[in-house]
């Protein structure tokens, strides 16, 4: 399937300027829950998961795929263990995140940026109330499948 073609963003990296992720990160830590986030501003062409894209391939260290799919992976296994039951099934995995992406930036396979945007995220995910929890995780595995997506077209696109 073919990308329709639309206007290039401002930041795109076929022709403007690099767009910076600390900008994406404090959009995020603005809200008070993830799932605030429409999905169209995450989703659409320059929306946040492309601008964070664009971000980390021109980092120092690359988004590298198989990473990002082994953390992809890692939280779809948890959405569904949060289908049909409640949060106290996926909390322990959940939490488990924040360690398993500390090791892959101390062995520098994810950059900073990808540890820190990542990071920002998940804070936004937990909250006193299960229902709001869960919609902001399902909005986290959104989030991060639109990141993938967009990754894989850059991938293709060789920034």
């Amino acid at each position: 399937m073919t990308r329709p073609s639309y206007p290039k963003p401002k930041n795109d990296s076929r022709g403007g300027s690099s767009p910076d992720i600390s900008g994406v990160i404090s959009k995020i830590e603005r809200v008070n829950n993830l799932s605030e986030i429409d999905i169209e501003e995450i989703a659409k062409e320059n929306g946040i998961a492309e601008q964070v894209v664009i971000a980390l391939k021109k980092s120092r260290k690359p988004l590298n795929p198989t990473q990002l799919r082994k953390f992809f992976d890692t939280i779809i296994r948890i959405k569904e263990k949060t289908t049909g039951k409640n949060w106290d099934s996926a909390r322990v995995d959940f939490h488990m995140l924040r360690p398993n992406l500390a090791y892959a930036r101390g062995r520098d396979t994810i950059s900073k940026e990808f540890y820190d945007f990542c990071n920002v995220c998940m804070n936004k995910v937990e909250t006193k109330n299960e229902e709001q929890t869960i919609k902001n995780y399902a909005r986290f595995v959104e989030l991060m499948e639109a990141v993938v997506a967009y990754s894989k077209f850059y991938d293709k696109e060789r920034v």
